[in-house]
């Protein structure tokens, strides 16, 4: 499955930069917002395409953790569903051959 980006959002301030990414979690089927920014060190010279593509590397990273922290969810409810059906299974096997 693949996220999809819908837009991606740029912001300056001063010398911070701010990158902001809506992307729809294919799992969820929500669109999320993921954001990252950058500063200037006070000794160095501003520049916004390095400015923006620290933002956009870090709100990236801010992407994934959160779509992999769903991933994570969705397995483990997987599995719980999948402890429930097996124990369904077990009890009406048991109800069939009159075992309880």
């Amino acid at each position: 499955m693949k996220c999809a980006i819908i837009k991606e959002e740029y912001r300056r301030k001063g010398d911070k930069m701010t990158c902001v990414i809506t992307w729809k979690n294919p799992l969820t089927r929500v669109n999320q917002k993921s954001k990252g920014s950058s500063n200037c060190n006070p000794n160095d010279e501003w520049n916004d395409s390095i400015g923006m593509k620290l933002a956009h590397s870090r709100a990236t990273m801010n992407l994934i953790t959160s779509y992999l922290k769903s991933v994570d969810a969705f397995a483990e409810s997987l599995i719980r569903y999948n402890d429930i059906y097996e124990n369904e299974i077990d009890f009406q096997n048991k109800l069939i051959h009159n075992e309880l």
